[in-house]
């Protein structure tokens, strides 16, 4: 992720390495994800683990994205029971393999991995200072 051209985020925003700047700021969302109604329970179910690890990154607008990251999330565990019981299927684990792929991606988007952690950029609080601004603001 990062880097020119890469897509991710503008090449202003990015210092050396391809690694965010900490001046740059992110764009808020407003709200919080709001589940459909109309999911299945076991995907509900899926959605309902998400949405805690997505907390302060996922706004309303993200929900369409967290119920995708659902549905891929109770498709991949279905897949991986089947292969449990026929584990030399070539289809079942070129589908596991496609979900895996799509589920990574959505995750790394949200920053739910290691990597996209470091490059991800969540607003700050107007309270919260940085240990820079506390310093400073301590030497006062």
């Amino acid at each position: 992720m990062g880097g020119k051209g890469s897509g991710s985020l503008p090449d202003d925003v990015l210092g050396r390495g391809g690694r965010a700047k900490k001046a740059a700021i992110a764009v808020p969302g407003k709200g919080v994800p709001i589940k459909s109604e109309h999911l299945p329970f076991d995907v509900a179910d899926c959605w309902d683990e998400i949405v805690p690890q997505l907390e302060g990154v996922a706004f309303e607008q993200d929900s369409d994205a967290i119920e995708e990251m659902a549905w891929l999330t109770w498709q991949q565990r279905q897949y991986r029971q089947a292969l449990l019981m026929q584990p030399l299927d070539e289809d079942l684990t070129r589908l596991n393999l496609a979900v895996g792929r799509s589920l990574s991606a959505l995750r790394t988007q949200f920053g739910l991995t290691p990597r996209s952690r470091q490059l991800l950029l969540v607003p700050k609080e107007e309270e919260e200072l940085d240990e820079f601004e506390q310093m400073m603001k301590d030497r006062e």
